[in-house]
């Protein structure tokens, strides 16, 4: 059980840091709205997205990957000086 919730606490507070850096950048949301806009057709809006659609959006990796970077999900176990 404490893998659980130590799972979606990680889970969360990663989803928490990467929606304030959305809100406080709003360049850098409009940019990865159109990066993710731009690998899905309009015609097909209704479909759900696939793994592989996902894992080739570098720039939302990127982003996520830099979220994570100035907000770390373990500040005690990573330290910078």
């Amino acid at each position: 059980m404490q893998f659980v919730i130590a799972d979606y606490e990680t889970t969360s507070t990663a989803l928490a840091y990467t929606s304030h850096v959305l809100v406080t950048h709003p360049n850098e949301h409009l940019k990865l709205q159109e990066h993710i806009g731009s690998r899905f057709n309009p015609d097909t809006d209704n479909e759900v997205s696939s793994y592989e659609t996902i894992s080739k959006m570098e720039y939302l990796d990127m982003f996520i990957g830099e979220a994570l970077r100035i907000y770390p999900i373990a500040p005690v176990a990573i330290n910078r000086q």
